[in-house]
């Protein structure tokens, strides 16, 4: 089943939003243990810049991705590769 734009933006956004939060800390902590002086607003700037980066980013990639998904998969599923990869892998963990 597709996802509905709405819902990849709606997912997008959350998963970044996450994100978002990690990346402030660990720029916080990066930044002091390299020396730069930053303060809170550029830590802030610099991380939202690079997060709508991401949005838009991976909004795009996921539109492509459910555009194209299904008759990739449809194409991996019937090719004799597919299945000799499967069965190599089935074999090795048995």
């Amino acid at each position: 089943m597709k996802q509905r734009k709405v819902v990849s933006g709606i997912e997008v956004v959350l998963n970044t939003a996450s994100g978002f939060i990690v990346a402030m800390l660990i720029w916080r902590v990066l930044a002091q243990y390299l020396g730069y002086p930053m303060d809170i607003e550029t830590n802030l700037f610099i991380t939202t810049i690079f997060t709508v980066a991401s949005v838009v980013r991976g909004y795009f990639w996921r539109r492509y991705f459910n555009n194209i998904g299904d008759k990739l998969y449809e194409k991996l599923y019937n090719s004799r590769a597919y299945w000799r990869i499967r069965d190599a892998i089935v074999r090795f963990f048995s």
